[in-house]
C-alpha cells in the first residue's frame, strides 16, 4: 500500500451575501481619461522584495494549526505529482516519436548498411523532462510522509470528537422538546455516529501500519497491509456516507424564499459534494487491489479538492 487517506479538512470559506453598496459619482469628464503607467522592470524589482516577504507571512499564518499544515502539505504533493505525470507523459511521447524517426531512417538506408542503435541518445528535452518527473516523484514521497507523520495527532481530534457526540447523546431533552426527533435529526446523528468511528479506524489503522514500516511496532507485512487497507476503505466509507449525508440533506431541505440565501446554499452545496465526490474513486482505488487508475488521473482527482482547499485557506487567512 504505497497511498495514505487524507483527512478531510474543515475550511469554510466566508463570502459576503452581497456586493458592497456604492454611492453614484458624477461622471468624469471624457478628456480626463487615465492612462495605464508604463510597465517598468526596475519598479518590479524594487517591490519584489515586499511582496516575496508579505507571501511568506501569508503563508506562515496558513501552517500555523495542524489542519492548515495538511492543506499546504496536500496541495503540494498533488500539484507536484501532477506535474511529475505530465512531464512524464510528454517525455516518454517525445522518445516514442525520436525511437519512430530513427527506424524509418534505418528503413531509408540500403540493405547492406548496417546499424546501431546502440548508441543513440535520447532528445535533450525528452531525458530533462524523464529526469525532473523522478525528481518530483521522490519530491511527493517525501511529503506523503511528512503528511502521514503529521495525521498521526488525528486520533486526538477523533477522541474530542467522540467525547463531544457522546456528550450531546447523553444531554436529556428540554421540555419544550421533549417530543420524537425528526427523521432528519435521527439521520445526521446516525450519520455522525458512524462518521467518527470510520474516521477513528481510519487514523488508528494509518498509525499502526505507519509505526510496524518503521519498525516501532512487530506485524508482518501480511498484517501491515490489513491494517492499511483497513485504513484505506475506513476513509472511504467516511467519503460516501458523506455524499449520502449532502443527498438527503439537499432532498429534504425547505427551499428558501430569500434568492440570495438559495443561491448561495446552492453555491457551498455543490462546492461541498464535488469536492468530496473528487476523492470516492480515489478510495477504491487505494483500498481495492492494485489500483485501476493511472497515475495522472489520480493526481487530477486529487489536485481539484485539494486546490480548492488551499484557497480557502489563503482566503480564510488573509
Amino acid at each position: 500500500m504505497t497511498e495514505t487517506a487524507t483527512e478531510t479538512a474543515a475550511f469554510e470559506a466566508q463570502l459576503p451575501l452581497s456586493e458592497p453598496v456604492i454611492a453614484d459619482a458624477d461622471a468624469a469628464p471624457a478628456t480626463a481619461k487615465q492612462q495605464k503607467a508604463p510597465f517598468k522592470l526596475t519598479t518590479a524589482l524594487a517591490s519584489a522584495p515586499s511582496s516575496v516577504d508579505a507571501f511568506v507571512h501569508h503563508l506562515h499564518r496558513c501552517l500555523k494549526t495542524r489542519g492548515g499544515t495538511d492543506t499546504v502539505l496536500l496541495f503540494s504533493a498533488y500539484a507536484a505529482r501532477l506535474a511529475g505525470a505530465i512531464l512524464a507523459i510528454l517525455g516518454r511521447s517525445a522518445l516514442r516519436q525520436n525511437a519512430r524517426k530513427l527506424v524509418e531512417l534505418a528503413f531509408q538506408l540500403p540493405p547492406s548498411t548496417s546499424v546501431n542503435l546502440a548508441g543513440a541518445t535520447a532528445p535533450p528535452l525528452a531525458a530533462l523532462a524523464l529526469g525532473l518527473s523522478k525528481r518530483l516523484e521522490a519530491f511527493v514521497g517525501m511529503l506523503g510522509e511528512w503528511r502521514t507523520m503529521n495525521r498521526l495527532w488525528g486520533i486526538m481530534a477523533m477522541w474530542l470528537a467522540a467525547k463531544d457526540l457522546l456528550l450531546r447523546l447523553r444531554q436529556p431533552a428540554s421540555a419544550e422538546t421533549d417530543e420524537k426527533a425528526p427523521k432528519s435529526s435521527k439521520f445526521n446523528t446516525t450519520v455522525e455516529v458512524l462518521q467518527v468511528i470510520s474516521l477513528t479506524a481510519y487514523h488508528i489503522g494509518e498509525a499502526t501500519a505507519w509505526f510496524s514500516g518503521k519498525g516501532v511496532i512487530k506485524l508482518s507485512a501480511e498484517a501491515r497491509g490489513r491494517f492499511a487497507t483497513v485504513s484505506v476503505r475506513s476513509w472511504g466509507a467516511y467519503v460516501f456516507m458523506e455524499l449520502t449525508r449532502l443527498l438527503v440533506e439537499r432532498r429534504r431541505r425547505t427551499v428558501s424564499e430569500d434568492a440570495t440565501v438559495e443561491k448561495e446554499y446552492k453555491d457551498d452545496w455543490f462546492t461541498k459534494f464535488t469536492h468530496t465526490a473528487a476523492w470516492a474513486p480515489l478510495t477504491i482505488h487505494w483500498g481495492y487491489g492494485d489500483g485501476f487508475l493511472p497515475d495522472i488521473a489520480v493526481a487530477a482527482l486529487a489536485t481539484y479538492p485539494s486546490a480548492a482547499l488551499m484557497k480557502d485557506l489563503w482566503r480564510s487567512t488573509a
